[in-house]
């Protein structure tokens, strides 16, 4: 497991949130997809706005998402083996 892989793992399991964004996208999302708008997201993922952003903003420095304002989130990389680092 690389430096930055280690890293992204001890945030997962620091972070329920994003634990639960994971979760969500990796059901039923594929890497080209883009994702619902963040207020409709914290509904699904039952939490706040604020901690729906910041599990947004975890995938996106790690390369996992593409947020461009104005614009739908997109998934740039296969989040479905980041579900190994919690289960």
């Amino acid at each position: 497991m690389t430096h930055e892989e280690e890293r992204l793992k001890k945030i997962i399991q620091k972070m329920k949130h994003v634990q639960y964004l994971i979760c969500f996208l990796a059901k039923d999302h594929n890497v080209g997809d883009t994702i619902i708008g963040q207020h409709l997201l914290k509904d699904e993922l039952g939490e706040t706005l604020e901690k729906t952003r910041e599990a947004m903003f975890c995938l996106e420095c790690f390369g996992y998402v593409e947020r461009d304002h104005g614009k739908k989130t997109k998934i740039i990389k296969d989040i479905k083996p980041l579900k190994d680092f919690f289960e």
